[in-house]
């Protein structure tokens, strides 16, 4: 059983592409929760990417990419700098500078 069963390849497909390497039209950003770090979506990547023939653009901070990948993407993870000392004023801050990594990006 998929464990994403609600989102089939055809209701993915609705999603029109934009660029050859994306199947999504707008990429897709994976926020970990309080105390915890990108590693939480490690099976989620696994899925996307195996299911759903989704391109991942890696792991993403406010500092920019850590895995830098060539070209857009269809969906990426997010790693705080802090997962547990940071307001989220700074939360918000930092999430803000990754966004915008993203969009440079994806073009």
């Amino acid at each position: 059983r998929k464990r994403f069963a609600a989102h089939t390849p055809a209701r993915l497909a609705c999603m029109l592409a934009r660029t050859p390497e994306q199947n999504l039209r707008y990429p897709l950003l994976l926020v970990h929760g309080l105390f915890s770090s990108s590693r939480t979506w490690k099976k989620t990547v696994q899925v996307f990417q195996q299911d759903y023939d989704l391109r991942y653009g890696g792991e993403v901070s406010q500092k920019g990419f850590v895995a830098d990948t060539a070209g857009a993407a269809d969906f990426y993870t997010w790693n705080f700098s802090d997962s547990r000392n940071l307001s989220y004023r700074q939360q918000a801050s930092e999430l803000a500078e990754g966004i915008a990594h993203i969009l440079e990006k994806n073009k």
